[in-house]
């Protein structure tokens, strides 16, 4: 039996771990490979594109007293949501309140007066009356000489006077039925200015902004909050063309 040399037994060698190093490609190769079958069908396509944009509304309000006075009280902050008719802020009333009740008053001790007044009516009416009747009576007297001129005289002389103080209380009620309207159109007055001291909500939405803080003085036409509409969005998107 013939000896392999040295460089030959090298080579088997390699030639060994090659073949065995080819086994598992050889099988990747000749093996068969699974098939897969797919429908084809027609359908939407749906294609997304990104951008960058904001929502906003389509009614904004920037509201305010349309009086000058001082914030007593804000009851929203920004990113609260309000509701139509809803109180976000109100003036201090101090002063208003005050003279609202002396208006009240003065109504009250006006209409008080004119009650005396209608009693005071009753009694020169009544004392008018008798002193006509007196001086009907004494003129009769007069003609018949039953009395003096002198006495006639005083008869329409009281007369005079009665129908004097007749015209005084009517004066003096019709004076005071205006300052009885004058008085009530105060108080309405300040009523209607208490009123207009609370902000209210115009509508349902959202606070976005709040300009004032509690205890700022305010004047006409000063924004104290921004609100929006939220029953009406729409966006305005920026998009990159090229995308």
């Amino acid at each position: 039996m013939k000896t392999l040399s040295r460089k030959q037994r090298r080579l088997a060698v390699v030639v060994a771990v090659v073949l065995v190093a080819l086994i598992p490609i050889a099988r990747h190769v000749f093996l068969a490979v699974p098939a897969h079958s797919t429908v084809v069908a027609r359908g939407d396509l749906a294609e997304e594109v990104f951008g960058r944009g904001t929502l906003e509304s389509r009614r904004t309000a920037d509201l305010g007293f349309d009086l000058v006075g001082r914030i007593s009280e804000l009851r929203v902050d920004e990113g609260d949501r309000i509701k139509l008719g809803q109180v976000l802020a109100s003036l201090a009333l101090d002063q208003l309140t005050a003279d609202l009740r002396t208006a009240s008053s003065n109504v009250a001790l006006a209409k008080a007066a004119i009650a005396k007044l209608d009693a005071e009516q009753l009694r020169v009416d009544a004392t008018l009356r008798y002193t006509q009747s007196e001086a009907a009576r004494a003129e009769k007297l007069l003609a018949a000489d039953s009395i003096s001129p002198r006495d006639m005289d005083l008869a329409v002389q009281q007369l005079a006077l009665a129908r004097a103080e007749v015209e005084r209380v009517r004066s003096t009620r019709d004076e005071v039925h205006r300052q009885v309207e004058v008085a009530s159109d105060a108080v309405r007055g300040r009523s209607v200015t208490a009123a207009r001291a609370v902000l209210v909500a115009p509508f349902d939405g959202l606070v976005v902004r709040r300009l004032v803080d509690p205890g700022d003085t305010v004047t006409i036409g000063t924004t104290v909050l921004r609100v929006v509409a939220t029953d009406s969005l729409w966006s305005r998107v920026w998009v990159d063309e090229m995308a």
